[in-house]
């Protein structure tokens, strides 16, 4: 019996079928999503999902969630402030940071957001039986984790 987190080749072949599926998803109203609407960008409704996900975080809990650095999330959060769809706070436990929390209009462009995401994925999925859907998630889970343990293991050789 092979080994589960044994490598296994791609063939051209089975590259070129990949390649094509990920083409036909982009085209897809898979990955757009309504956002000019709400004249926001979709890294700027990361950062919106990240504080809605996770009401009174702070700055530098974003961007370890997302994996960015503490300034470029800085910046955004800026930038959000001033399009009135991010607020900070005192931290009532700590004087020196602050807690960011969604104002009105970002929690309708999250809500819609999430709305039109559920909707899609609806979609994509509908044509596969509960078991193909479970099928399909864990082997997605399986790849994406195997690309999550190459880049872990690059970014570790270049420090």
């Amino acid at each position: 019996m092979p080994e589960e987190n044994q490598d296994h080749k791609f063939s051209e072949g089975m590259e070129a079928r990949m390649l094509h599926l990920f083409q036909r998803i982009q085209q897809l109203e898979l990955s757009k999503f309504p956002l000019k609407d709400f004249d926001i960008t979709m890294s700027q409704m990361q950062l919106i999902r990240y504080v809605g996900e996770n009401p009174a975080c702070h700055l530098q809990d974003v961007a370890e969630g997302l994996g960015l650095t503490s300034p470029t999330v800085s910046v955004s959060i800026k930038r959000l402030e001033e399009l009135g769809l991010i607020t900070r706070h005192p931290d009532p436990d700590d004087g020196r940071a602050a807690c960011l929390t969604l104002t009105g209009k970002s929690i309708k462009a999250f809500e819609h957001v999430k709305r039109q995401m559920f909707e899609r994925m609806q979609n994509f999925l509908n044509h596969l039986t509960e078991e193909e859907q479970n099928e399909l998630i864990k082997l997605m889970e399986k790849a994406v984790g195997g690309i999550e343990t190459a880049a872990n293991k690059t970014s570790q050789s270049t420090i």
